[in-house]
């Protein structure tokens, strides 16, 4: 048996050192249709934007001119509709979705207008759910309690197969900070969720938290392993310990106000959205640090205005995101120049 040894290492943003670049934005179109957008794809020239509110979760505009085309996955309990919030995730020519309310995961195809047909059901301790390949998923688990029948489940993710059946049970939950070795894993789940896995071979990934990067190999037998772990930015936060009844309970510290939003893969590197609000202030600044397969930051990229997530990269390399103007009209905003 191959022996893999698994690498963690503590790194931070070091601003003295990352090179720094501005982005310049612009104005593509103005959306009355947007209330809270989470999540940007484009798929062969159309942009989906999902949206917690409103009766319908993904509203389509035109990559040639920011024009809306239409709307789909209507939000409801019937047939065809999907609970949020919901995961999106482009695989292929296929819409992959999953809505954590129900552990359901659905898939649509982008030519047949993205109507959803169910997959599977996830595992109860599911908080969120990637398809990696034609065969495999990988979710990231949530421990509910102390008491809950799933809590043997102590591992940070779930390799599943076609049919739902746990291949491996693989990672564990970060504990940079030195009073996470005294938290159980309810709490250290329930602060630590991952919001992306991104593949970067056919054979290695990485998940991203708000705060951590944690990369995985598979070994000869086809098992990931970690092969290195990055604290990203700081982070201390309060806890209130699991129940019988209830799960724990975690909240930033208000001194800790920078966070990763989201993480996209272009050109060969990691590129994190990285979000900037103070308690006092409501108001959030997106700005981009892209980071190599090795864990290495190289560019930090600032944007010329105020622009708030979420966001994606196009093949060019010009970035979509969001903006909101001072009479809190909502527009798709573009990147003038790309990154690299």
């Amino acid at each position: 048996m191959l022996s893999v040894i698994a690498l963690t290492a503590c790194n931070k943003i070091n601003d003295t050192t990352t090179r720094e670049s501005q982005l310049s934005f612009e104005e593509f179109c103005l959306s009355d249709q947007l209330g809270y957008p989470v999540q940007i794809l484009v798929h062969d020239s159309v942009i989906y934007i999902s949206d917690i509110y409103g009766d319908t979760l993904v509203h389509k505009y035109s990559c040639k001119d920011g024009s809306p085309i239409g709307k789909t996955i209507p939000k409801g309990v019937g047939p065809g509709e999907v609970l949020p919030p919901i995961q999106m995730q482009a695989y292929d020519d296929t819409l992959m979705v999953y809505a954590r309310p129900i552990l359901t995961m659905f898939k649509g195809a982008f030519a047949d207008n993205a109507r959803l047909q169910r997959v599977a059901t996830m595992p109860g301790v599911t908080s969120n759910a990637w398809r990696i390949n034609d065969d495999e998923y990988i979710v990231s688990t949530s421990i509910f309690g102390n008491n809950d029948i799933d809590n043997s489940i102590h591992s940070r993710f779930l390799l599943l197969d076609r049919d739902m059946n746990i291949k491996q049970k693989f990672g564990e939950f970060p504990k940079f900070w030195s009073a996470e070795k005294n938290f159980d894993a309810s709490t250290l789940s329930n602060f630590h969720q991952t919001m992306q896995i991104l593949p970067l071979s056919s054979d290695s990934i990485v998940a991203v938290t708000n705060y951590v990067m944690s990369f995985y190999n598979r070994d000869s037998e086809g098992n990931f392993v970690l092969s290195k772990e990055l604290r990203i930015l700081p982070y201390e936060y309060d806890m209130r310990p699991p129940t019988e009844r209830t799960s724990a309970q975690t909240k930033i510290k208000p001194e800790y106000t920078t966070k990763i939003y989201d993480a996209r893969i272009f050109n060969n590197n990691i590129v994190l959205g990285i979000t900037d609000k103070t308690e006092s202030n409501d108001s959030t600044n997106l700005y981009f640090i892209t980071v190599d397969y090795n864990g290495e930051t190289q560019f930090k990229y600032m944007p010329d205005k105020k622009i708030d997530p979420p966001f994606y990269i196009l093949d060019s390399g010009h970035i979509l995101s969001i903006a909101r103007d001072d009479d809190d009209k909502t527009y798709i905003v573009k990147s003038t120049t790309a990154i690299e």
